[in-house]
């Protein structure tokens, strides 16, 4: 004889469907807005170590009397630690003149001089 008294409890399946899909939602959005910060940070840290680099070239000119003609010469002259070489996407900064000016280049995320997302830093 079967007991009519006996509840089965839990979740149905699309219960578990509804909220798992809501969670997977919203992880997506986490993960959308943790991706812009980091990519953010990176740029800022860029930033940063370009102006480090600024400074360091700066100092250069004062006691060498002309320009560096690669970071590492700033590097084998004690201005820069050999971290500061490169950027954080592990490509070179590269030291240039452009139109008559000198530049501090990070060739950003896509590691291609030339591109929209290049750092640049003219040096005045």
């Amino acid at each position: 004889m079967k007991n009519k008294n006996l509840s089965l409890e839990g979740f149905t399946l699309l219960e578990l469907l509804v909220v798992l899909t809501i969670i997977g939602i919203l992880m997506t959005i986490g993960m959308a807005a943790y991706t812009g910060v980091i990519e953010s940070a990176t740029r800022r840290a860029v930033e940063v170590e370009i102006s480090q680099f600024q400074i360091a070239i700066f100092n250069f000119k004062i006691e060498e009397g002309r320009l560096p003609s690669s970071p590492e010469e700033l590097l084998s002259a004690g201005y820069i630690t050999r971290e500061l070489l490169k950027d954080p996407w592990g490509e070179d900064y590269l030291l240039r003149e452009h139109e008559g000016r000198y530049q501090i280049l990070s060739k950003g995320p896509d590691k291609k001089a030339g591109t929209k997302d290049d750092i640049v830093k003219t040096l005045d």
